[in-house]
């Protein structure tokens, strides 16, 4: 990844904040309209500020969750790491389940413009497994 200055003077050593850092740059980035880091059981690790209720979308991911294996399992298919939802007014989100110390946790994209979504997303999902394996 190439070197980015304006991403790497604002840092910060506790990961709670570097967490939120991480989400509010990408959104800012992609332009979307909610970004929600959660544990796999629906429990809020994380969000950028937003006119969508955070913990409302933690409890969907939540929802989301528990009916993957069961679907995945009835129809053959490897694990899934990715869900995407749109509604009829064009919004979409985003859930991508993936592990970060050694825990299932989602990240949750609420966006309106999906095309070029799946790059960021991936960029976030690497940004936090780096920040929550960094202790210190």
């Amino acid at each position: 990844m190439p070197y980015k200055p304006e991403r790497r003077k604002d840092r910060s050593d506790k990961q709670i904040k570097a967490l939120k850092k991480q989400l509010e740059y990408v959104a800012r980035e992609g332009g979307f309209k909610a970004a929600v880091l959660a544990t796999a059981d629906g429990e809020l690790i994380n969000d950028i500020e937003s006119e969508h209720k955070s913990d409302a979308l933690s409890d969907l991911a939540n929802t989301i969750g528990k009916m993957i294996p069961n679907a995945r399992e009835k129809a053959g298919l490897s694990p899934i790491k990715q869900i995407i939802l749109a509604d009829d007014s064009g919004n979409t989100m985003f859930f991508r389940f993936f592990e970060a110390l050694e825990q299932p946790v989602v990240l949750i994209i609420l966006t309106r413009n999906a095309i070029n979504e799946i790059k960021l997303i991936e960029r976030i999902v690497t940004g936090v497994q780096r920040i929550l394996t960094h202790r210190g």
